[in-house]
């Protein structure tokens, strides 16, 4: 079994914010990782999934009910041998 971790990252309403983070995330140089985004009510969403879709990110988009339901979404979704929330 190959190790690697999850990234979570929750957002809402909060493009820049966002997009800092993807940065971040593709900043990173340890691979493997997995990104699990959970975004809800953010304004051009879709040019920024376009621009930060990736083998290993995935996107849950107004899926979620509240904070702890995202994070919950971002849990339940993860395969990595650990788990960070970054934000």
């Amino acid at each position: 079994m190959s190790k690697f971790i999850t990234c979570i990252t929750i957002s809402n309403n909060d493009e820049k914010g966002l997009s800092q983070t993807l940065e971040s995330v593709e900043a990173q140089t340890e691979k493997p990782y997995e990104h699990i985004v959970v975004v809800s009510d953010t304004l051009g969403i879709d040019e920024i999934v376009d621009e930060y879709s990736r083998d290993y990110r995935i996107f849950f988009i107004n899926q979620d009910s509240s904070l702890y339901n995202a994070m919950n979404i971002g849990i339940r979704e993860a395969n990595g041998n650990g788990v960070y929330f970054l934000n």
